[in-house]
């Protein structure tokens, strides 16, 4: 039995619940289940054909009995009211009580039962840190965080050979950031871990009926952003909201890669976070797990023209695919 520690900064605001879904807790709290069922989401992801496998494995399950614990409870800045989709006509305008300001540093503890989850465990929460988020609206940014590596003797990185993740250094521009994530998921494929499947470094990214990453031709680094961070029509967060789906005509398939699935509304495979630099812009990360037979968007489709043109994405990080055909 082992006690591991991770320390992050939170970049965008967080919309989180507390015991009860809609209302937040008093005082405002990060509980350990909202952090566990993003890592159990990353978990399954790099789990190959197997994902419950690798689930099981690392948080348990009623056939294995308890795995790794998250041990922390962390208190957030009081919420504020904010309003959502400021781009939507003001009779379907949206707003939130449970929007908790950026800039808290959370540190998130790790009760680990066996040494051998050790390095697994690594692999999945660097990925959750620097492709995931926390939170509700997370697929969109909200939630982002950068990881704050520490000299403490418990910190779960110490000795794992991942690079330190430095503001100044490795989002001075995109293509930076671009490199260091790409040291990153190439330093995971050195781990030999039983039921870990780290992404691929040249493999063309394929449909999968879960959100599966298996592959750097999967996640795309979007163009620097200097947009304000806003929730004003206009601003950062209206740009990251995305498109209203309904009301463009888009083929079916082509709308089900940004969460719409007839008049229903399913989650995304198409999910972003947010990089924030020491000037105040912001660089956004999507990884994308196609369905609908879509692997690539076309050109002069209103979707290729929001992500790439918007939003700055166009190569993969395996560098063989674009976003678009």
């Amino acid at each position: 039995m082992t006690i591991k520690t991770v320390t992050a900064k939170l970049v965008m605001p967080v919309m989180i619940g507390g015991a009860n879904a809609r209302e937040c807790d008093d005082p405002p709290t990060l509980r350990p289940p909202a952090v566990r069922g993003m890592l159990r989401f990353w978990t399954r992801s790099l789990g190959g054909d197997h994902p419950n496998s690798l689930e099981s494995r690392l948080w348990g399950s009623t056939d294995t009995g308890q795995g790794i614990s998250v041990l922390s409870s962390i208190s957030l800045p009081s919420p504020e009211q904010r309003k959502l989709f400021p781009s939507k006509p003001a009779d379907r305008q949206a707003s939130t009580l449970m929007c908790h300001p950026d800039g808290k540093q959370l540190t998130i503890g790790f009760r680990i039962p066996e040494e051998s989850l050790v390095e697994p465990l690594q692999a999945v929460v660097w990925t959750w840190l620097h492709l995931g988020a926390i939170g509700r609206r997370s697929r969109r940014g909200y939630g982002s965080l950068h990881w704050c590596s520490t000299r403490n003797p418990d910190d779960l990185f110490k000795g794992s050979g991942f690079e330190e993740f430095d503001e100044q250094k490795h989002l001075a521009n995109c293509s930076a950031l671009r490199e260091y994530l790409k040291t990153g998921f190439k330093g995971m494929n050195k781990k030999v871990v039983d039921g870990l499947h780290p992404p691929d470094m040249t493999r063309a990214r394929q449909c999968s009926s879960w959100f599966r990453f298996s592959t750097l031709d999967q996640v795309f680094v979007g163009g620097m952003k200097t947009e304000q961070l806003t929730n004003r029509r206009f601003g950062l967060e209206d740009l990251i909201h995305g498109k209203d789906w309904q009301a463009r005509a888009v083929k079916a398939a082509e709308r089900n890669q940004m969460g719409g699935h007839g008049q229903e509304r399913l989650a995304s495979p198409m999910m972003w976070r947010l990089f924030r630099t020491q000037t105040g812009s912001y660089i956004p990360v999507m990884t994308w797990s196609p369905r609908e037979k879509i692997v690539a968007l076309p050109g002069d489709s209103e979707m290729y023209m929001y992500l790439h043109d918007d939003l700055g994405f166009d190569k993969s990080l395996a560098g063989t695919t674009g976003l678009g055909v």
